[in-house]
């Protein structure tokens, strides 16, 4: 996404970086910080680091950070080996959503906090769970 922007963007006369990131809580981090001025991320992602930023300070994160454009819904998969058969048996579980601070574990510590639920984190490359997988 951020390669088209940087592409008509340019056809206007807006230059533009592109830069790699660690993910969805760095992006924030990164606009918070500063260190960028414009960045992607999920509303979960916003929506946690809210409430840690009112816990932590008693401000709204919103005074600071601004929605430029809100782009697509996004669908959230919750894959299982069976075990496990509806949402709230996610509590205890080991749970495995990725390298931290990526999207998806934004994601798990937003349902986590959202339905207070007790979640064993596990943090890996995707390339590293996919060569796990048995067949």
């Amino acid at each position: 996404m951020g390669i088209d922007l940087k592409k008509n963007w340019s056809k206007v006369g807006i230059k533009t970086r592109v830069l790699e990131s660690k993910g969805a809580w760095q992006n924030l981090l990164d606009v918070f910080d500063g260190k960028v001025d414009l960045a992607f991320t999920q509303a979960d992602a916003l929506a946690l680091a809210n409430v840690q930023y009112k816990k932590n300070t008693g401000k709204d994160l919103k005074d600071y950070i601004k929605i430029v454009s809100i782009l697509h819904p996004e669908e959230i998969h919750i894959l299982t080996n069976g075990k496990i058969r509806n949402f709230r048996e996610l509590n205890g579980a080991r749970v495995s959503c990725g390298p931290k601070n990526s999207g998806s574990c934004v994601t798990a510590d937003f349902l986590a906090y959202a339905f207070n639920l007790k979640m064993k984190i596990v943090n890996a490359s995707y390339k590293v769970k996919y060569k796990n997988v048995k067949k």
